[in-house]
């Protein structure tokens, strides 16, 4: 839960939609990180490319210890992927009826049948983003050459 607010916070630091906040921020910034000691409700302080501390009095944060604001946009937008996925799983766990989704290298529909659902499901995998078709090659090049030959033992 507090990883999950963290990222909240660091989400509407970032928010590309707040043309003002946009604005204010430059090449440089960093985020500080601390405790709630430090800052209110230990929330995130934005903190200037100019200021090598944190801007917080009693803050002992420093640039050091931060993050830098364009790896906050990574972690921002690595977050919201994983929402996706997400979201996207629990779909397919939620979903009783066979799902016709679109493949992401072909853009072709494929099925995805409850069989299938519940298969994934029970061991924990996300829903595919390709269709079989697109899957196979990848997969038959993963197999080839471990088929048939033994493998070198170390000792």
């Amino acid at each position: 839960a507090n990883h999950r607010s963290r990222l909240a916070q660091l989400e509407a630091l970032c928010d590309p939609k707040d043309e003002e906040k946009q604005a204010a921020l430059k090449k440089g910034d960093w985020v500080c990180c601390q405790p709630k000691p430090f800052h209110h409700k230990g929330a995130l302080q934005l903190n200037f490319a100019a200021n090598d501390r944190c801007c917080k009095e009693a803050c002992p944060g420093s640039r050091e210890d931060g993050i830098d604001f364009e790896e906050s946009w990574r972690l921002v937008k690595r977050a919201r992927q994983a929402q996706a996925d997400h979201s996207r799983k629990s779909a397919v766990v939620a979903g009783a009826s066979d799902l016709h989704l679109a493949c992401r290298k072909c853009d072709r529909t494929f099925l995805f049948s409850v069989k299938d659902q519940k298969f994934f499901e029970d061991n924990r995998l996300a829903a595919p983003a390709r269709c079989p078709s697109c899957r196979g090659p990848k997969k038959d090049k993963a197999d080839k050459g471990t088929k048939g030959q033994k493998r070198a033992r170390s000792e």
